[in-house]
């Protein structure tokens, strides 16, 4: 055996050398592919927990006002660029893969991946504001989806309906009677004959007193107490920088339609509206203006303007609606007929009795609207389309010019009004100008006064390399966002 030994030793030990050399180019190979296997999920982990991390940036301002997710590329700023997100995803890289926080890391341990982050580009961007407000709209939607109730807006939708098909906002009450008044003034007789002399015949307005207190401000009526006179000022808003083509714009598509599009995702988007926005009869919050409702309708900078274009509206629609209600008054038809043969008589144009009911009618309508608006702007209700006991005002004290506030029976809200209004705008008008009371009252919280909701994000597809010092390199894209 020995002799045996002696004579083969070499080839055993030439054997266990090979065989040692395969061993351990095995396990070099296994503890290599450990580490290039390490570097991919070591970079995911990292990738997801950047990406996320970024996504927990929520705009904290926007989501206790608004009840809305999304990240401020500004960061408070006055620049709202994604290379400000970018850079806050390299230092959650940056933090997650070094070993500084590890006890003693430069002496007890070795890194064994030696990850590094080379780069987080944005790839794509969506923002709140893309598609002209389709995502803004869609995201305000889903924020009351779970918990509104659509039954009173689809009744003020079916009335915004009736306001449109029968043009009642463009009737024109006031337009009508003042063209009565001239008709009978051009055709009354001017003169009659008495002994022998032409005796002027005088004639005044039934409905004068009214005309003189209206005085094209129906803001006396309307409004009793003080009126706020905030204003929009400062930077430009979201409306203004569409108009100039200067609103950032994302390349990813618009989210998945979640509602049904069309009519109900409108009815969520106006009880969104109904729910964070105030108008005249709410109690004032820490808003850039008191009259958010009346601006989203008129659009102008000032709660004085848009209040007295809302009051304004209000007069008009109320007066053409209590005009077809008082047509169908058999009741107060006869009085104002009655009441036409007396003033014909009285300037001795009995032909012009015709023209006189209808004036009366048409005044009659235009002081039972002005109480109207009075009882809407004062927080009560009125029906929208009014029975014989609903009306308020009698012939006699309509010829006076009281206005007084009509009665206590159900109806609509002044800010039931405001909707029926809302839904006759364009969908994309609206929107527009949601985003612009958004803007102008976040900037009024402290470090938000270059706030911008186009440098706000909805969702973002970001690619993050890693680079080892071992010579491998990862590249990964994700794409995440506030579903």
């Amino acid at each position: 055996m020995d002799n045996y030994i002696r004579r083969n030793g070499g080839y055993v030990t030439i054997l266990l050398t090979l065989i040692m050399a395969v061993l351990l180019s095995l396990c070099l190979t296994m503890v290599e592919g450990a580490r290039r296997g390490g570097i991919r999920l070591e970079s995911e982990i990292v990738a997801e927990t950047a990406i996320n991390s970024c996504l927990a940036e929520y705009h904290r301002m926007l989501l206790e006002r608004y009840n809305l997710f999304a990240i401020d590329s500004s960061y408070g700023s006055d620049e709202a660029v994604p290379g400000n997100t970018e850079a806050h995803m390299m230092d959650y890289l940056q933090k997650n893969l070094d070993l500084e926080d590890l006890f003693l890391s430069e002496y007890l341990y070795r890194d064994f991946l030696a990850l590094k982050p080379e780069s987080a580009k944005l790839e794509g961007i969506r923002f709140l504001t893309d598609g002209e407000g389709t995502v803004l709209r869609r995201r305000c939607a889903e924020a009351v989806k779970n918990d509104l109730f659509l039954q009173d807006l689809q009744m003020l939708q079916e009335y915004s309906a009736i306001v449109e098909s029968q043009n009642l906002e463009s009737a024109d009450i006031y337009g009508q009677f003042l063209q009565v008044e001239q008709e009978i003034e051009q055709r009354r007789e001017k003169y009659t004959i008495v002994d022998k002399e032409e005796i002027p015949i005088p004639y005044e307005s039934p409905f004068g007193n009214f005309l003189a207190e209206l005085s094209g401000n129906i803001l006396r009526f309307a409004v009793r107490e003080d009126i706020s006179e905030k204003m929009l000022s400062g930077e430009a808003l979201y409306t203004d920088r569409l108009a100039a083509g200067a609103v950032n714009v994302g390349n990813l598509e618009l989210p998945e339609v979640s509602l049904p599009e069309g009519f109900s995702e409108r009815l969520f988007f106006q009880g969104y509206i109904d729910r964070y926005f105030v108008c005249l009869t709410d109690t004032p919050e820490d808003t850039v203006l008191d009259y958010e409702l009346e601006y989203l309708v008129c659009g102008k900078p000032s709660d004085q303007r848009n209040l007295l274009g809302v009051a304004e509206r209000l007069f008009a629609l109320r007066s053409a609606i209590d005009y077809i209600c008082i047509q169908s008054d058999a009741t107060r038809v006869g009085i104002a007929q009655t009441a036409a043969v007396i003033l014909s008589a009285l300037i001795l144009s009995p032909e012009l009795e015709e023209a006189f009911k209808q004036l009366i009618l048409l005044g009659w309508s235009m002081v039972e609207a002005a109480g109207d608006v009075r009882t809407l702007c004062g927080g009560g209700r009125v029906p929208f389309w009014k029975t014989p006991s609903d009306w308020g005002s009698s012939l006699e004290s309509a010829m006076g010019g009281e206005v007084s506030e009509a009665k206590e029976i159900p109806g609509l809200s002044y800010k039931d009004h405001m909707q029926i209004f809302l839904f006759l705008m364009g969908t994309e008008k609206l929107t527009g100008r949601v985003a612009d009371l958004m803007e102008a009252t976040l900037r009024g919280t402290p470090g938000n006064e270059h706030f911008r909701l186009d440098g706000c994000m909805d969702e973002i597809e970001a690619t993050i390399v890693t680079q080892s010092a071992y010579g491998y390199r990862c590249e990964l894209t994700r794409q995440r966002g506030y579903r």
